[in-house]
């Protein structure tokens, strides 16, 4: 009764299922991972200081040199943001 192609593709079929399976279980397990890694600045928000980037200036108050390691951020307050 069944017939060979039919039983092929539902072997691709599953296959497939199963790897997508697969895919979201590794992809959801990496996003967990790097939660759990996050500070909390629900508990104690004045502790949270993100890496800035160093900047240098002259007399003259010109910029002599940035610095920056992993990431190169400069923290804005809200209030001083342009609108969108």
């Amino acid at each position: 009764m069944d017939s060979p192609r039919l039983v092929r593709i539902l072997r691709i079929a599953a296959g497939t299922l199963a790897c997508c399976c697969l895919l979201f279980l590794v992809l959801g397990g990496s996003l967990y991972y790097r939660s759990t890694t996050l500070p909390d600045i629900r508990v104690d928000q004045p502790a949270f200081r993100p890496a800035q980037t160093s900047v240098v200036y002259a007399a003259d108050r010109s910029v002599l040199a940035t610095w920056h390691a992993e990431q190169d951020r400069t923290v804005v307050a809200f209030d001083k943001m342009l609108p969108a």
